[in-house]
């Protein structure tokens, strides 16, 4: 089955260190939440209020609802000369007609699920056309419903009907526009070799528009059916294409899903994004507002455009062509999905959009949006003029029919976002700019969504008062708008309001000693160089050096390297309020209750302690972070984390040579290694300067204070010299030498 062209694309990358940073910026413990934006005020939720391109709050126009259709998405609007309106509906395949009064009758009911597109019959009828296995049907002025024309494609997008009355329809997805006569008698008038033929109209030669999906392209076609590209988009989908008798051409394109029609047997139901009012199964209408990309059918082998996604995360833009063919994309939809459009002769544009049903309105060169209206309904899908002007409103989720007047309304809510301040908060002074009759109130409460354990609305007494609202973790405002004789028309400009999140006490989450010797350069630096001559051989310093080098370094430091009787200390810590935090260390014996402190006042989350100004012996590191910094000295907090026992040796072995007797095997010496504290980890003996050799512990096994190694020489005339080299478990180091004569 082929689909409508756009699946969701969604990629996150994690960047993570070793040690974590120190705060850069100290978070005040004061805040201040400002309302002031038109992005600002997109975050609530406005009812019969509008929102200008400085996010000023006006009263809307009075929005009527001329009906609820009981079926749940409305796709198309046709108005009528006696003031009714017609509605094509899904998934029901009805088109129903709404009277001036608002009364509602059924004028058609096809055996198909979608109603995409209906157009005018010169004989005061109508032209329906459904899908899947998409038809068009004939309707009479007197409601005689006739099969007119059976492509053999499975949607059909758009119908456009000429002067002479041939229709146009134009389909998917094979994207072909079909001519077809008054007769019913129908051929092909134009392939895209796009997906689908979404759009049609007229321009002012009579050449056909057509918009496409599946690439967004926008054709000239002449009425012989020679075509030319007028507009590739970077987008999925064009909407709507709408000719102005200057000369200049307005098309809308999407990133969105368009209403994809599906047959019976395929019923899906999208839970987030056009689910249906009653919760019954929804035919396969899935309606996405994020960045999408094409997919292409490929069993449609002369469909080839390739896949294809709006750049820089819009979600659809509305772009103009003057007389002269230069093309502008004036507006990029951001926050919302745009459906369809209008366009005043003053050249105002009018865009429909979901999820939120907003509806804005466009003007000015570059493009700058308005909040016209907030629908109570998920999707605003198609917009008209009625035969008064007046702007007509189709929605899906649930399906009404509105009409927008020409007076403001009398009154106007508007809620914000809530705040969430992260733990409990003290509400401090609401500050608001506003003329005219407004009323600014507050409620605050514990859990993410208001509901009934919120408090009550509290009004704010003057623009300038302290919020009475209760401490708690969540807060909400709206103002009350309304026209008041007497008093110029109400408008509300800006809100901020200051608030003080109680202070919670920083944790220290870890504390790490790395093992001794190991510290981090701050230059950031290459390897060990090589040594001219040293070419095989190591010393215990380069060896640790290169083994701490290997496990990498940590964020904010250098790379590793090794410095004999030094600790190197690192911590975590983290505190709720973003505060700026310092640190303690202190430090004792394991077998002492006492604390030295080591260094105060830190702001880095490391530090190295000499540790060759304590005696041997196991310690224990505490770290405490404090918020005191940023905070008043009633209000500063602790916390603190102690290290695991880790043991401090700085003294090196003693190391003893002696040489022993000699017997058919060799000369026998003897290395004996003793160290007050650590286990002798390592002996090393060289004969002559030669190559440091490991030697093998007496007893089989390093681990004790006190270890022997034994070496066996060959027999010689000469005198020789061995050197031992012993290393304890903290990587401490000393040697010996004695001197072993020949045999005459």
């Amino acid at each position: 089955m082929t689909r409508s062209p756009r699946f969701l694309l969604l990629a996150a990358i994690l960047l993570h260190g070793t040690l974590a940073p120190a705060a850069a910026v100290a978070a005040p413990p004061v805040r201040v939440w400002q309302s002031v934006t038109f992005a600002d005020r997109l975050k609530g939720d406005t009812d019969h209020l509008s929102v200008d391109d400085r996010g000023r709050l006006t009263l809307g126009p009075d929005v009527a609802r001329v009906d609820d259709v009981p079926s749940p998405f409305l796709w198309t609007l046709l108005p009528q000369r006696d003031g009714s309106v017609l509605a094509g509906a899904g998934n029901d395949g009805r088109v129903y007609r709404l009277d001036a009064q608002g009364r509602r009758q059924i004028a058609f009911d096809a055996e198909e699920l979608e109603i995409h597109a209906l157009a005018a019959r010169p004989d005061g009828g109508f032209y329906a056309a459904s899908s899947p296995d998409g038809r068009i049907y004939a309707i009479s002025p007197s409601g005689t419903a006739t099969p007119f024309y059976d492509p053999p494609d499975r949607y059909i997008w758009a119908l456009a009907v000429a002067r002479d009355g041939t229709v146009y329809a134009g389909a998917g997805d094979g994207g072909t526009v079909y001519r077809i006569t008054p007769r019913g008698e129908g051929s092909v008038f134009y392939r895209t070799r796009a997906t689908h033929a979404t759009a049609l109209a007229f321009d002012a030669h009579g050449d056909l528009l057509v918009g496409t999906a599946a690439p967004g392209r926008v054709f000239r076609v002449s009425p012989s059916g020679q075509g030319f590209l007028l507009l590739d988009t970077t987008y999925p989908e064009v909407r709507a294409v709408r000719p102005q008798p200057d000369g200049r051409l307005v098309v809308l394109a999407t990133a969105g899903t368009p209403p994809a029609a599906s047959a019976p047997a395929a019923v899906a139901v999208d839970a987030t994004a056009s689910p249906s009012p009653s919760g019954a199964p929804v035919a396969s209408v899935s309606v996405s507002t994020e960045v999408t990309a094409v997919v292409v059918d490929t069993a449609t082998p002369a469909n080839t455009a390739p896949a294809r996604v709006a750049v820089g995360g819009s979600k659809g833009a509305v772009f103009q062509m003057t007389a002269a063919g230069a093309w502008e994309r004036w507006w990029d939809a951001r926050d919302d999905a745009p459906y369809d459009m209008d366009v005043d002769a003053d050249g105002t544009v009018t865009v429909v959009t979901g999820p939120a049903g907003r509806v804005y309105r466009l003007a000015g060169a570059p493009a700058r949006a308005a909040l016209l209206h907030r629908a109570a309904a998920q999707q605003v899908t198609a917009i008209a003029r009625d035969s008064a002007g007046h702007l007509l409103l189709a929605t899906a989720n649930p399906g009404r029919v509105l009409r927008v007047g020409t007076t403001p309304s009398a009154t106007g809510r508007y809620e914000s976002d809530v705040r969430d301040a992260a733990h409990t908060a003290s509400w401090g002074a609401v500050t608001w700019r506003a003329i005219g009759s407004v009323r600014l109130e507050t409620r605050s409460g514990n859990t993410e969504v208001p509901d009934d354990d919120w408090s009550p609305w509290t009004a704010v007494p003057s623009s300038r008062a302290v919020a009475t609202s209760p401490a708690a973790r969540y807060l909400q405002w709206r103002a009350l708008l309304s026209r008041t004789e007497g008093q110029p028309s109400p408008e509300l400009q800006s809100v901020t309001l200051a608030y003080k999140p109680h202070n919670v006490r920083p944790t220290v989450t870890s504390v790490t000693v790395l093992p001794q010797g190991t510290v981090f350069q701050k230059p950031y630096s290459s390897t060990d160089p090589d040594l001219s001559g040293f070419e095989g051989q190591s010393t215990p310093a380069r060896r640790l050096a290169q083994a701490v080098q290997s496990s990498g370094s940590g964020a904010g430091t250098g790379r590793r390297t090794y410095e004999a009787g030094l600790r190197t200390i690192q911590w975590r810590a983290d505190d709720e309020n973003d505060d700026t935090l310092t640190y303690r260390v202190s430090y004792r014996r394991e077998d002492a209750s006492a604390w030295t402190l080591l260094r105060s006042d830190l702001d880095e989350p490391i530090l190295v302690w000499d540790t060759t100004t304590v005696p041997s012996g196991s310690y224990v590191v505490r770290v405490a972070a404090t918020d005191a910094a940023g905070r008043p000295g009633t209000e500063a907090l602790v916390g603190e984390a102690d290290s695991l026992p880790f043991d401090v040796d700085t003294t090196p072995p003693t190391v003893e040579v002696v040489v022993g007797p000699t017997d058919g095997a060799g000369v026998h010496v003897r290395c004996t290694v003793t160290d007050d504290y650590s286990a002798v980890e390592r002996a090393e003996a060289s004969t002559d300067g030669a190559h440091w050799a490991v030697l093998d512990a007496s007893d089989g096994m390093p681990d004790t204070p006190r270890e022997t190694f034994d070496l066996v020489l060959p027999v010689a005339t000469t005198t020789r010299s061995v050197a031992c080299r012993a290393t304890d478990a903290l990587q401490n180091t000393r040697s010996a030498q004695v001197t072993v004569p020949g045999r005459p």
